[in-house]
């Protein structure tokens, strides 16, 4: 059976090669040229300056490629489109796999003290029916992650270069472990959830959306009564702290700014 990994690999895979088949070939409206010119030179582009940007972005047009740089940064937005559809195809999955009934999976260890034949029998069944669910929901979620990948608002942001494309990532990396992290009590998700939010606060402000829900969730968990012990406050304030610590990426533009970036 194809691990669900690969389903997002191929959900992104695919959105990159029709990306890059409608590919703006050069500068697009609005800000695309100003992000471009602050991207291959370092510089600080308009408020908010967006430094987590501008450094990948930078990164990015060093990359040996045979094309312009902003012909490189284009396909830089294609890319991070991309890999926001492989992990809105993973949190499409969580979601579907944590409502799922849980019926299914307690047949074997019901099997205790039957031949050995009627077990096999039984654990052949329930892993069929298993296998059988997992791809329904790899086959969901692979559809909505398309069709979020198409729609007409994503597929702009994925073939010129803006700061959007980067942040569709950072928000689904955020909501992806942020919410896979609270509904399965995995600590480790949870934090990494907010590094990744606190970098999205690097990128662009409208990350601020996110802190209500993300925090009612976090104390008012489903099946929960809303819970302040001592224990949530403390996972609470370490995620805290780790959304603050990312702030140090504005150090960059701080710099780049007083040693007089072309872009500034």
């Amino acid at each position: 059976m194809i691990s669900h990994r690969w389903w997002a690999v191929a959900t992104g895979l695919l959105a990159f090669i029709v990306y890059f088949f409608t590919l703006a070939p050069d500068v697009m409206f609005t800000d695309s040229g100003e992000l471009a010119g602050a991207c291959a030179t370092l510089g600080v582009a308009h408020p908010t300056g967006y430094p987590l940007f501008v450094i990948l972005g930078h990164v990015w047009t060093l990359l040996p490629l045979p094309m312009s740089i902003i012909a490189k940064l284009n396909l830089f937005a294609a890319a991070c489109t991309a890999a926001s559809v492989s992990v809105f195809f993973l949190f499409c999955r969580l979601i579907l796999q944590w409502f799922a009934t849980p019926e299914q999976k307690s047949g074997i260890q019901q099997t205790k003290g039957k031949k050995k034949t009627e077990t096999a029998v039984q654990s052949t069944s329930t892993e069929q029916v298993s296998s059988l669910n997992d791809m329904a929901v790899n086959i969901i979620a692979a559809s909505s992650a398309l069709l979020f990948a198409f729609a007409r608002t994503v597929w702009a942001q994925a073939t010129s270069i803006e700061v959007y494309s980067l942040h569709l990532l950072l928000m689904m990396l955020t909501l992806y472990f942020c919410v896979g992290g609270i509904l399965t009590r995995n600590t480790r998700m949870q934090f990494v959830g907010a590094f990744a939010f606190g970098l999205g606060f690097t990128n662009h402000l409208t990350t601020i959306l996110l802190i209500i829900p993300i925090a009612v969730l976090f104390f008012y968990r489903p099946g929960e009564r809303l819970t302040f012990s001592a224990e949530r406050r403390k996972e609470f304030f370490v995620m805290l702290g780790i959304l603050v610590s990312c702030a140090a990426v504005y150090g960059v533009m701080l710099l780049r700014s007083s040693g007089g970036a072309w872009f500034n």
